[in-house]
């Protein structure tokens, strides 16, 4: 195995989970998972039963230790004044940010890659700076999102059919440490987004001040649910690799995660 981000090829060990090794990139300390599953158990197992209904038996995905991931349940909302108000606290580092850092033409047209249950889909559709649309792999929580009214679809961004350089923005909240390929993806991101167009991103930091006093007990060691673990400069360096560059950058959370806005170079 090679790092994806500079290819060296030696790596220390962390932790083991669930036959699976969290390993550090001797080159440039990228954290990623050994060994990687292949992308058509990962895909099976999103397409699957992924979600869940909350109150009702976990569903198991079929193919080796993909069993191991807990089925993630569909939360039962009621969308009123302060679950509203928790979800702009939530999301309202990314919205703010995305604003001021636009210069297209409102409203912005926006796609969230992994969209699950829809919160910020539903967030979005209450502002009129945002003509936004979701995709997840999972058919379950895109019911949920269709009878909110919400604009979804099924499926990989890849598998969307988008004309080349026809969003103005897309958003992947813990989403890339999904992925198979993160090169792949944001390249896929890259290819969409028109000349100076936004990318949001969140996902696990393993330089946070929590998951250094968790050391190799961090919950969020979780192979094979997460195959990759950024820092500030792993995740600045795949952004080079796929031509974006860092707009906001921050690691000020209650919650061990990355949170990035990023322009198309």
């Amino acid at each position: 195995m090679a790092c994806i981000l500079c290819k060296e090829k030696g790596f220390s060990s962390l932790v083991e989970v669930g036959g699976f090794s969290v390993v550090r990139c001797s080159g440039c300390g990228f954290v990623c998972t050994d060994p990687m599953p292949a992308r058509d158990e990962l895909e099976e197992y999103y397409r699957g039963p992924y979600y869940g209904h909350e109150g009702s038996a976990p569903e198991q995905a079929g193919g080796g230790e993909l069993k191991s991931i807990p089925t993630r349940a569909i939360r039962k909302r009621r969308y009123n004044a302060l679950t509203r108000a928790r979800m702009r606290v939530q999301f309202g580092w990314f919205t703010s940010r995305l604003k001021r850092a636009f210069t297209g033409k409102w409203p912005m047209r926006l796609i969230d890659v992994g969209c699950g249950q829809g919160d910020l889909l539903y967030l979005l559709k209450q502002d009129g700076d945002f003509k936004a649309r979701g995709i997840d792999l999972s058919a379950v929580p895109l019911m949920h999102c269709r009878k909110l009214g919400l604009d979804v679809g099924l499926g990989t961004l890849s598998e969307q059919g988008l004309d080349g350089e026809s969003l103005d923005t897309v958003t992947a909240l813990n989403l890339i440490e999904h992925v198979h390929d993160p090169i792949a993806e944001l390249g896929e991101m890259n290819r969409v987004l028109v000349p100076g167009g936004l990318l949001a991103a969140r996902v696990p930091c393993v330089t946070h001040i929590r998951a250094r006093m968790s050391g190799i007990n961090w919950d969020q060691f979780s192979p094979p649910r997460h195959l990759w673990y950024f820092s500030p400069e792993t995740f600045g360096r795949l952004l080079q690799l796929t031509g974006f560059e860092s707009v906001h950058v921050s690691t000020f959370s209650n919650n061990p995660v990355l949170r990035i806005i990023a322009i198309k170079k």
